[in-house]
């Protein structure tokens, strides 16, 4: 689960940020109550190939935004895959998926900025985009098994596996 962060906006307030949940018994396993990321949901997947799942949450903090990669199980950040300032925009639910083949994910963001793609594994930007105000989706629009991204904000642009529009 993902919220504000704790003192946000005034000292006092309650938000847990990045959170994990017991699903049979809704106990709170873990949290990290400095990140601010509640306009969008964790993405749960293997981010390092090792097995185990980690969760992926933006910094929601405009123009400077950035990215934490935890362990799901303990919530204990990955070595070098927690950095806010990153200039990372966001305010909505990010796609995240090895989009140009790399072995390496790729999160896609905007936030009435340009887009950004940042590539989780290499922890770098790999490409900027054309301005949206939320964040693209991804789909195979070509049929070629791989998917796109799809920036639809004043017209449709479609960016293949390499950044390129098609």
């Amino acid at each position: 689960m993902c919220d504000r962060r704790e003192n946000y906006e005034y000292v006092g307030a309650l938000g847990k940020g990045m959170q994990m949940y017991d699903p049979v018994t809704l106990d709170l396993i873990w949290y990290k109550p400095d990140i601010t990321c509640s306009s969008h949901m964790q993405a749960l997947l293997d981010v390092n190939g090792d097995g185990v799942t980690e969760a992926v949450a933006l910094y929601q903090s405009g123009s400077r935004g950035g990215v934490c990669v935890v362990d799901a199980l303990s919530g204990v950040p990955l070595p070098g895959k927690c950095q806010n300032g990153l200039n990372l925009t966001n305010d909505a639910p990010f796609s995240i998926h090895d989009i140009d083949g790399d072995g390496n994910y790729e999160i896609v963001t905007a936030a009435g900025s340009n887009v950004s793609v940042w590539d989780v594994g290499r922890w770098g930007l790999d490409a900027t985009l054309a301005y949206s105000k939320n964040p693209p989706k991804m789909a195979d629009v070509i049929g070629d098994d791989r998917l796109e991204i799809v920036l639809a904000h004043y017209d449709l642009i479609i960016y293949d596996g390499n950044y390129n529009e098609i």
